[in-house]
């Protein structure tokens, strides 16, 4: 098994200095389609999707591990920086966690802009992180009840409720051992995530926050102690989820990324 994350090109867009965009938790850039059609930089898009998505590939579940190789994988596309990086959700944080990597390599890195990333650090976690916690948002039972579950219902009900929010297919073997494939994907990512001890960074963040995300002021807060540079926070309608999912809400986040694009200074 070997460790390959993979590039997607979402958009036609020419330049030098492309902007990375990595993936959510589920691994898969599709979150960005639409957003990177929308921007109006000149400015061309690759989504980074998580190892793990086709057979055989190994599954990291360390933030660490993930920014590493994607690092190398950025360095194998563009030598030379400076780099523009992206993130939703759980890829924010890997977004910054390769910028922080970057910097310490000498190399000069754009702020980079952390969508619906919430604040640096994660509260409230006990116990393992395992699928039943990745996707407590989504089961149908109390977390324990689902753990005691015999093995053949939980991962039935786990299919069946990923197949529903990620409207994916379980009409073939082949279907079901490729949800199998994601959902270990975004357990991985989730325990990435709620593991993570977010390093301080010399430049500054560009936060991308829903409507309805209440703690935004105290997520620039805590930012704003771990970063040298400022933090720069767009707030756009929707919620965490909507804000990437709903035409209006991705125009809103798109010219947000170009303002963060064509603002934000260079390291």
């Amino acid at each position: 098994m070997s460790v390959r994350p993979t590039l997607v090109k979402l958009n036609e867009k020419a330049g030098n200095s492309p902007l990375f965009a990595v993936h959510g938790a589920a691994g898969t850039s599709f979150h960005y389609s639409r957003i990177a059609l929308m921007l109006e930089t000149e400015c061309p898009v690759l989504g980074i999707e998580a190892s793990g998505l086709e057979s055989g590939d190994t599954v990291l579940d360390s933030i660490e591990e993930i920014s590493e190789s994607y690092v190398d994988l950025v360095l194998t596309t563009q030598p030379e920086g400076p780099y523009r990086l992206t993130g939703y959700s759980a890829g924010a944080r890997i977004a910054y966690a390769m910028a922080v990597r970057l910097e310490d390599m000498g190399h000069e890195v754009a702020d980079p802009v952390l969508i619906g990333g919430g604040g640096p650090v994660i509260t409230g976690i006990d116990g393992p992180v395992d699928e039943a916690r990745a996707f407590h948002s989504l089961i149908e039972y109390p977390l324990e009840e689902f753990r005691q579950l015999p093995p053949e219902v939980r991962d039935r009900h786990l299919l069946e409720v990923y197949a529903k929010e990620f409207s994916v297919d379980l009409d073939t073997p082949e279907d079901v051992e490729l949800v199998r494939r994601r959902i270990a994907v975004y357990t991985a990512n989730s325990r990435a995530l709620f593991s993570y001890d977010t390093p301080s960074f010399g430049g500054g963040v560009v936060l991308v926050e829903s409507e309805d995300e209440i703690d935004v002021h105290e997520h620039a807060h805590q930012w704003a102690e771990l970063v040298d540079g400022e933090v720069t926070v767009k707030v756009v309608p929707g919620g965490h989820f909507t804000m990437v999912l709903r035409e209006v809400n991705q125009r809103a986040v798109a010219r947000a990324i170009d303002a963060a694009l064509q603002g934000t200074a260079a390291r």
